[in-house]
């Protein structure tokens, strides 16, 4: 139940999603606030995966991370879903958007990755959609209607106060 959730509420956020790619809201590098945001996620990493990973590692309904994947012009940053962590540290998931520079891949193919490549993670408890600390910067970028639609399911703090 809560997996349908939380593609709808990223598919509401992007009504334009295709086979080209879902939309893009470009940022520069050395964008402070956008690596604070990416700061901020990876401090709270730890307690994120402590609370969605099973005994096996394996991730529960509605939880997320946002990976940068190696791409031509440097990397895309994009939600995986249904992510593992293997005991060697490795980590594998499926993507969660349609990626826009990542030859042969789609929405749904299966990736791998490791804990450098994570840039925030998201996750939906209780109605609302905790993490999202990259989102929470892209928040004033996006149209009124995105907008609103983010401000209603996401949470007022991106930790869940019990953690």
């Amino acid at each position: 139940m809560i997996r349908p959730l939380i593609f709808a509420a990223f598919i509401a956020l992007s009504p334009a999603a295709a086979f080209a790619g879902d939309p893009v809201i470009q940022f520069e590098t050395e964008d402070t606030e956008m690596n604070a945001a990416i700061g901020s996620a990876l401090s709270s990493m730890d307690a994120f995966l402590s609370h969605v990973l099973d005994s096996q590692g394996n991730a529960s309904d509605g939880a997320l991370v946002k990976v940068a994947l190696e791409t031509s012009y440097g990397h895309e940053n994009i939600w995986v879903d249904q992510f593992t962590v293997a005991s060697g540290g490795g980590m594998t998931g499926k993507l969660a958007n349609e990626p826009n520079d990542l030859p042969g891949k789609h929405f749904g193919d299966t990736v791998e990755f490791d804990r450098k490549s994570l840039r925030d993670w998201s996750v939906f408890l209780d109605g609302k959609l905790y993490g999202n600390f990259t989102t929470r910067v892209m928040k004033p970028h996006l149209d009124a209607d995105s907008r609103a639609q983010l401000e209603q399911i996401l949470s007022a703090t991106p930790v869940p106060q019990d953690w």
